[in-house]
C-alpha cells in the first residue's frame, strides 16, 4: 500500500488560546463542509464550554469559532458530533443537569444553529457521561454511561432521537450485566 499523502500543512482550528482546548470531534457534510467541536477552558465564562467551527474542504475557516452550549454553569465537556445526509450536524456533550452530569445536544447546519440546546437523558440522578452520537437514515443514536441507573455502578444506556433531535424512544439499557461498572462509550469517568 501507498503511504498517506499529506494534502496540506497543519493549521490551527481554535482561536481562543487561554487554558485548554481539547477532546475534539468532527464530521463532514455531503457538500464537503467540515464541522469541528471541542471543549474549551474558561471561554464560556465558567470553566469548560463546547465550541465549534466550520471549515472548508481544504481547511479554510468559514467564519469564527462559536459557543455551542447555551447553559454555562459548571462544566460542559466531552463533545461528540455526527452529520446526516442532509448536512445537519448533531453535537452532544456532558453538561450540568439537576444532580450532576447530564447529556445535552444541539443541532447545526453550515448556516448556524437549528434550535436551542436540549437535554437527552431522562434519568437525572447522579452522572450521565461521556455521550457519543451517530446518525443513520432513520434518526440519531446517543449512548452514554449512567451512574446508578441499573441499580449498581455504571451502566451503558442510550436513546434514539428523530432527525430533528426530539426523543423517538425512552432511554434503554445496553449493558446486560448490572453488577459493578460497565464503562461507557468513552471508557472513563468525567474529570
Amino acid at each position: 500500500p501507498q503511504p498517506p499523502i499529506k494534502a496540506a500543512a497543519e493549521f490551527r482550528v481554535s482561536e481562543f488560546a487561554t487554558g485548554d482546548q481539547r477532546l475534539l470531534s468532527g464530521g463532514v457534510a455531503p457538500d464537503g463542509t467540515y464541522f469541528v467541536v471541542w471543549e474549551s477552558q474558561f471561554q464560556d465564562g465558567d470553566s469548560f464550554g463546547i465550541f465549534g467551527r466550520f471549515l472548508s474542504l481544504v481547511g479554510v475557516p468559514l467564519g469564527p469559532e462559536f459557543q455551542i452550549n447555551q447553559a454555562t454553569g459548571s462544566d460542559q465537556k466531552q463533545p461528540s458530533v455526527a452529520v446526516d445526509a442532509s448536512g445537519r450536524f448533531t453535537v452532544v456533550w456532558t453538561g450540568q443537569d439537576v444532580s450532576g452530569g447530564g447529556v445535552f445536544g444541539r443541532q447545526y447546519t453550515s448556516a448556524g444553529p437549528v434550535g436551542p440546546e436540549f437535554q437527552i437523558n431522562a434519568f437525572t440522578t447522579r452522572d450521565q457521561f461521556p455521550p457519543r452520537v451517530s446518525v443513520g437514515p432513520g434518526g440519531i443514536g446517543v449512548v452514554w454511561q449512567s451512574t446508578g441507573q441499573d441499580g449498581s455502578g455504571g451502566g451503558v444506556f442510550g436513546r434514539i432521537l428523530s432527525p430533528t433531535g426530539t426523543p423517538a424512544t425512552g432511554e434503554f439499557g445496553l449493558s446486560t450485566v448490572a453488577v459493578g461498572n460497565q464503562a461507557g462509550p468513552g471508557g472513563a469517568a468525567p474529570d
